[in-house]
């Protein structure tokens, strides 16, 4: 549905883009006269042939193509797509390296009751103390998966094969503007 609606939006620019090119050269009032007689059109409104010539010999292909790449949302969408997929691929490769977890905490824990219990209880990771205490924890953690059954390897592959798409999307996507073009 939303590349339907970016189609529709990217229609519409291309379409005001030739209107407001078309309104622009047929704005310009100008008159002819071939019978060398009087022209109503006053002569600071008069263009001659040759100048309208050039306004229209000045727009070309290549010019038009250029700048409807430079402000078609379809490939900066693409754009961002491959450079997603190629962060990807660096995502996928930072697998291969060991990983290292540094935590740091403090914790007071305020007894209200004043109930001097001999128990500590525990629930899932917390620990429940009946004492009033300040504590502090550090902890590091240096892991690396030694073995992953492929598993590395096979994420680093899709990831590759995901940005090749990507790529391939984005050509095809300036193939259609330049078609629509």
């Amino acid at each position: 549905m939303l590349a339907g609606m970016i189609y529709n939006i990217k229609k519409t620019i291309i379409f005001f883009s030739v209107l407001l090119l078309f309104f622009q050269i047929s704005n310009c009032s100008f008159a002819i006269n071939d019978n060398k007689e009087q022209s109503a059109v006053p002569k600071q409104d008069v263009i001659a042939k040759e100048e309208v010539i050039k306004l229209v010999s000045k727009i070309d292909f290549d010019e038009i193509l250029k700048k409807s790449y430079e402000h078609s949302y379809d490939l900066k969408i693409a754009d961002f797509e491959t450079l997603i997929a190629q962060q990807g691929i660096r995502g996928a490769r930072s697998e291969y390296f060991p990983k290292l977890n540094l935590i740091a905490g403090t914790e007071y824990t305020k007894n209200f009751n004043d109930i001097r219990a001999s128990q500590v209880t525990v629930v899932g990771d917390s620990y429940i103390n009946p004492y009033t205490r300040f504590q502090s924890i550090m902890g590091v953690n240096l892991a690396y998966n030694i073995f992953d059954f492929g598993v590395r390897k096979g994420n680093l592959d899709i990831a590759k094969k995901d940005s090749e798409l990507k790529e391939l999307q984005e050509k095809a996507q300036l193939q259609e503007l330049t078609i629509n073009i």
